[in-house]
């Protein structure tokens, strides 16, 4: 039988749709639903963790009669409750609610909420390999840390000397990377005169301005994660020097980092950081006519991620 077939329906197709849309928001922080009926999308749209979901249980409402429902993740406390869930299916007379199920081992993190199958609708668990990996990673992060997934955006010269983002302003692609990154976050943050200039009055894909906070010290990176946590943010953007950036490592605080270097000379006097150590990992690279970006990500995430190895593919 074909992997992610049901009725005889391949719905990992239909997932597909779902997992793209979730993506387009935020690829750590996404979630996604479509509803669909014979073969017909009737609605497909996302959001973002932690945010209310009245515009799900509307579509439920509204185009749920005789429908399949597709979901980017299992029902959660950072997605949809499981109960408020099921309660609008019935009504809306939803046919199925179709959403990749993690194996057993991976359950205790990511704190999935059961569903249970009433006389009126069907509950259909996919293949686990059908989940969108870093949305997973970054649910586990906020669950067992407390705190949001934080990729931490930086600049040093080859010598691991203080450089400024700024080199890279003009580099094709290189600030459309960052604002795409910024765009998924539920917020960001910066030093003072870290942040590029042409990056300034953003919002995220949900439309939420996104004025960056400020922080100097590492106790007001740390609140703010803390808020971040209490608040439902589940993913965040770090922007600072190379020291700081460091200082973020040591403490933990950091998951992903995006690590500008310049062909350039840093600043004169000031101390090479080797800011990667072999607890890290690059995942992907671009390079540039003054100097390349690395992404680099903590090693040993995925050792109690069991999934396919084709998952970790949709890392790069």
């Amino acid at each position: 039988m074909m992997i992610g077939k049901h009725d005889g329906v391949d719905h990992s197709h239909y997932m597909a749709l779902v997992l793209d849309k979730a993506s387009s928001i935020s690829p750590n922080a996404g979630v996604g639903w479509m509803l669909c009926r014979n073969g017909r999308v009737l609605a497909i749209r996302g959001s973002m963790h932690g945010e209310r979901l009245d515009a799900l249980l509307e579509d439920i409402d509204v185009y749920g009669e005789a429908a399949d429902l597709y979901l980017s993740s299992p029902p959660n406390p950072l997605f949809v409750d499981s109960q408020v869930l099921l309660d609008v299916a019935i009504r809306g007379q939803i046919k199925q609610i179709l959403f990749p199920q993690l194996d057993a081992h991976l359950c205790a993190p990511f704190e999935p909420q059961p569903l249970l199958s009433p006389a009126t609708v069907d509950i259909v668990p996919l293949p686990s390999w059908l989940l969108e990996i870093r949305s997973y990673l970054t649910l586990q992060t906020y669950m067992q840390k407390h705190r949001p997934w934080v990729t931490c955006v930086t600049s040093a010269d080859l010598c691991g000397r203080e450089s400024s983002l700024e080199t890279f302003e003009h580099e094709f692609g290189a600030m459309d990377y960052l604002r795409n990154l910024f765009q998924g976050a539920h917020f960001i943050a910066t030093q003072p005169h870290s942040m590029p200039t042409s990056l300034d009055k953003l919002t995220n894909n949900l439309g939420h301005d996104l004025p960056p906070y400020s922080m100097s010290h590492l106790h007001e990176a740390k609140t703010l994660l803390s808020q971040g946590y209490a608040n439902k943010q589940t993913s965040c953007v770090l922007v600072t020097s190379v020291a700081f950036a460091a200082s973020l490592v040591k403490e933990g605080l950091v998951d992903e980092i995006v690590y500008h270097l310049s062909l350039g000379r840093g600043l004169p006097n000031e101390q090479p950081i080797r800011l990667l150590s072999d607890e890290w990992e690059i995942f992907s690279s671009a390079q540039f006519s003054n100097g390349i970006r690395l992404n680099a990500r903590r090693k040993g995430l995925y050792v109690c991620d069991n999934l396919s190895k084709l998952k970790l593919g949709r890392l790069n």
